[in-house]
């Protein structure tokens, strides 16, 4: 062939391209060569290592290209003889008798050296022999695990897959999700409490509410009521103790919500009833026998005079008692036992010989004395100014008599049923000399408190009567 034919077949021949696919489509395959710039021998021979069923020849001039010197814009494709060679997948050498590594991809090889056309996942190096570093994955080795798998134990070094199930807060398969909100826990196996303070979600791996619980609840996880007796936020505040039913109040609002104890209202039942109402929803009006306002739990009361009886003074005072709550007896003396239930006095009169109002007062025993007694008291008085009248005369004969009754001429004095009080007040008045003192609890003596007059009447002892009243009468001369 002279030179120029050559030349020109070349120049045809040049920038060709061969692929290897299994359709008919080049782009379905991959590039196995691409020939330039420099021409191509007529006599070509290259190495494409792959699996294929086809090899598929191609070459193009594009309009508006520059293409290397010597290649010609009219091309053809001459080709005299194709010769394919390889060998069987998972073979390669001279004659095809050395198996490719078992962890090449797709068990594929070079057919001339056996260096794997990639590697299976968890395996790298030429020959793919070459287990892949903890925390690395996949074909090459060339994926990072995600980094939260249980126990901190690393991925399948094939598929990334954290065997073990992930780390708190991580969601499977491959344990690089965060847990969706309201969700906690390895693999967000768990469901929050749905209680954390705001509306916020728990912490997605411990579950507990950073941030606090909303009113009623308390713990970690929010998951707790409020102990009975407390209520709100934290779990603070103290439910009122009026609550109804011996039943707590709310635990998140602190509402009494089976109502409240009698004499006490309101959500929260902290308020006491008005003055002059009590009971249930404070509905009762006190009773008007109440002295002073009724307690407001049960309308219980100090009782007017005449009334008793709890809770409302709706009882008169029974026989025999009167006054507030009708503690006080009726005055034994008060004729049948009977008085008056407001003021004790004696409704039906006394006994005798009482008098007054409640009968506590008593009449002299003069005046209902028998006439022996009479009589005595009679003699008695003669024999005490007969007394009186030798007194007078001794007197006399001592010269004393005349100084003493000028000191007394215009003092008329008697003492008449005087008690032991009564003689004395007298005496302090009118006897300045003459002092009356009860003597041994029988008379009354009356002395002089005089010097002139020590002891002239240091033995007048007048007997008192049995009504402690003293019977006599004094006249001066």
């Amino acid at each position: 062939m002279l030179k120029s034919e050559e030349n020109r077949q070349k120049g045809r021949f040049a920038g060709f391209s061969l692929y290897l696919s299994n359709t008919s489509n080049k782009e379905d395959g991959q590039l196995c060569y691409k020939d330039g710039p420099q021409l191509p021998p007529l006599e070509f021979m290259t190495i494409c290592t792959g699996h294929a069923s086809r090899v598929i020849f191609y070459n193009e001039r594009l309009d508006g290209m520059v293409y290397p010197e010597g290649y010609k814009l009219l091309i053809g494709t001459e080709l005299c003889e194709v010769i394919v060679k390889g060998c069987s997948r998972g073979t390669y050498g001279k004659l095809c008798n050395m198996h490719c590594s078992k962890h090449c991809q797709e068990n594929s090889c070079d057919i001339v050296d056996g260096t794997c056309l990639g590697c299976m996942p968890g395996w790298s190096g030429k020959f793919c022999q070459t287990s892949c570093e903890a925390g690395t994955y996949g074909p090459e080795c060339k994926y990072r695990c995600s980094g939260h798998c249980h126990d901190s134990r690393t991925c399948n070094s094939m598929s990334g897959i954290c065997d073990e199930g992930c780390a708190s807060g991580w969601t499977q398969p491959m344990c690089n999700e965060s847990c969706s909100n309201g969700r906690y826990g390895p693999n967000c196996a768990f469901n929050c409490s749905g209680h954390c303070l705001n509306g916020k979600t728990c912490n997605k791996e411990t579950g507990h509410c950073d941030s606090g619980c909303t009113p009623g609840y308390t713990e970690d996880f929010c998951d707790k009521t409020c102990i009975h007796g407390w209520f709100g936020e934290g779990c603070k505040q103290r439910c009122s103790e009026h609550c109804g039913n011996k039943i707590n109040c709310n635990h998140v609002d602190g509402v009494c919500r089976n109502g409240c104890r009698n004499g006490y209202f309101g959500e929260f039942c902290n308020k006491s009833c008005a003055l002059g109402y009590f009971g249930e929803n404070c509905s009762n009006i006190c009773s008007q026998n109440c002295n002073e306002i009724c307690r407001h739990t049960d309308g219980s009361c100090m009782c007017k005079a005449g009334w008793m009886g709890s809770p409302l003074c709706g009882k008169e005072c029974p026989k025999k008692t009167f006054g507030a709550n009708c503690i006080h007896s009726c005055s034994t003396n008060c004729a049948n036992d009977t008085c008056d239930r407001f003021n004790g006095s004696c409704t039906e009169g006394c006994k005798e010989p009482y008098y007054g109002e409640i009968c506590n007062q008593r009449e002299s025993t003069y005046l209902h004395s028998e006439k022996p007694l009479i009589i005595g008291a009679v003699f008695g008085a003669c024999a005490f100014v007969a007394m009186l009248i030798v007194l007078v005369v001794l007197l006399r004969r001592k010269g004393i008599l005349r100084s003493w009754i000028e000191r007394r001429r215009h003092s008329q004095t008697y003492v008449t049923s005087m008690d032991d009080s009564a003689a004395q007040r007298y005496d302090s008045h009118n006897y300045k000399g003459l002092h009356g003192f009860k003597d041994k609890g029988n008379y009354v003596t009356f002395e002089s408190t005089s010097k002139d007059y020590a002891n002239v009447y240091q033995d007048l002892h007048i007997p008192k009567d049995k009504g402690n009243y003293v019977n006599m009468e004094l006249e001066s001369t």
